[in-house]
Parts: structure tokens; C-alpha cells; sequence
């Protein structure tokens, strides 16, 4: 039992380092590996096996002060703990992932809040014009504007949510970005909502730009809606945010 004991204590940590790493990666929005929760499963079984010969181990020794031993209860126990011994070792070795969870795809379509917009008569006209525009005509870009307070964004996010319950779009992407954005803070936006990884301090604009316009090379029709834009992203040099060539080719 001390061979078997001190294997499992080794099993164990590894699966407690395993199980934290794992959390972590949860948090930052990953999607654990099955073959990762696979192995912690089987990590959990055998502990429990364990568990239960040592509780088995332990009432015998009891039974009459351990005068009186069961000797095929004990060869039993033998046998199994050698079993168990190797299913440890093999399950060590196994435990060696080079990664224990991976990227999700980004959680687009999701419904917002919205104020109604019914009786609003201007507001409703004025939707329905918009989601003409989107849905029934060749346009790439479209802008709303207009005095602060008018309903922009309450228009937009009913849009947004009534797009959401059709198939017009594999994909609805929505960015709020403020007037303190620059190209740079918008890239990373943009971004962080298709889930590409960002690595702080790695990744330049062209890199960012690059991996944008991959992430949506990929999904085959998608509207991206940029909310409380301040300044015209739409022409900037070269395509900077690495979005716009990418609308106007879906």
C-alpha cells in the first residue's frame, strides 16, 4: 500500500495543477480539451478505488486488533493495488498536455437590451429603411448619424436583435466605440469579440490587422455594427483596422 499511496500522491498534484490550469484558462473565456476532462475523470476513478481498498485495508486491521487477518482479503487487495499502481503511472505519463483548453469561437448573437420603439413613428420608419438598406440593396457600409440623443443606438440594437432571429447573417458583431477609441483600441475590440488571442505586448497593428481580417475571411456573411463612432474609421489608410476591405467583400 506505501508504493501504491505514494504513486497516487504524485497522480494527485499533477491533477490538482492540472485541474487550476484549467480553471484559469476557463476564466479567460477557453474551452477545456475532452481529452483533458477525459483524463480528470479517470483520475477521479481511480482515487475513489483507492479510497475503497484503503477503507477495506483499514476494518480488517480493526477486526480483532489485526490478530486475526484475512489472508484472501489481503492477497485481494495486493492485487488490486498493484493494478492500481500501474493505471497511476500510466495515467502520469499521460498527463502531459502541451495545452489544456483552447480558444472558443466568440459568443456572437447574443440578444441586448433595447428600448421599444413602437408608436415611435420617425424611429420605426427610419429602422425599417436601415434594415432595407442591410438586407435588400448592394451596400457595404452604411452610416447613421445624427445629434446625440436622437435613438441611433436604440434603432441599432433593435436591429441588431431582430437580425439575430433570422439566418440574413451567420454572424452579428457589435462594437461599442466611444469617442476615446483610436485605431488601435478598435482593432483589439474588434478582436476580442471574434476570440482571437490577444497577447499583450506581442502583437503589433499589423498583426492585429492581419488576424482580424483572417478571423473574418472565415465566417462567410457577417455584419459588423460600430456604435458611438466618433471618428471615420471606414476610410482610414490602407484599411487600418483590418475590417473594411473584409465588408466589402461580404
Amino acid at each position: 500500500m506505501a508504493r501504491l499511496r505514494t504513486k497516487m500522491d504524485a497522480l494527485t498534484s499533477k491533477a490538482e495543477d492540472i485541474t487550476k490550469e484549467v480553471n484559469n484558462a476557463e476564466l479567460h473565456g477557453k474551452t477545456r480539451r475532452k481529452e483533458v476532462s477525459n483524463w480528470l475523470e479517470k483520475v477521479r476513478s481511480i482515487e475513489e478505488q483507492v479510497s475503497n481498498i484503503e477503507k477495506k485495508l483499514k476494518e480488517q486491521n480493526k477486526c480483532w486488533d489485526g490478530r486475526m487477518p484475512n489472508y484472501y482479503l489481503r492477497r485481494k487487495i495486493s492485487k488490486m493495488s498493484l493494478k492500481l499502481i500501474i493505471q497511476a503511472g500510466e495515467l502520469i505519463a499521460d498527463g502531459k498536455f502541451e495545452n489544456v483548453a483552447f480558444e472558443q469561437a466568440a459568443e456572437l448573437g447574443c440578444t441586448l437590451p433595447a428600448t421599444s420603439i413602437a408608436r415611435k413613428t420617425t424611429a420605426d420608419v427610419t429602422l425599417e429603411e436601415i434594415l432595407h438598406c442591410i438586407l435588400n440593396t448592394d451596400m457595404r457600409i452604411i452610416g447613421v448619424h445624427g445629434m446625440g440623443g436622437v435613438g441611433k443606438t436604440t434603432i441599432m440594437t433593435n436591429i441588431y436583435n431582430r437580425l439575430n432571429k433570422t439566418t440574413a447573417f451567420d454572424h452579428i458583431i457589435w462594437i461599442t466605440v466611444s469617442n476615446d477609441v483610436d485605431v488601435s483600441k478598435l482593432q483589439r475590440k474588434i478582436a476580442n469579440k471574434l476570440g482571437i488571442d490577444m497577447k499583450e505586448g506581442e502583437d503589433d497593428d499589423d498583426d492585429i490587422k492581419a488576424k482580424i481580417f483572417s478571423a473574418l475571411e472565415r465566417r462567410k456573411k457577417f455584419l459588423l455594427i460600430l456604435d458611438d463612432m466618433w471618428d471615420d474609421f471606414c476610410h482610414a489608410p490602407k484599411s487600418e483596422t483590418g475590417v473594411m476591405r473584409e465588408i466589402r467583400a461580404n
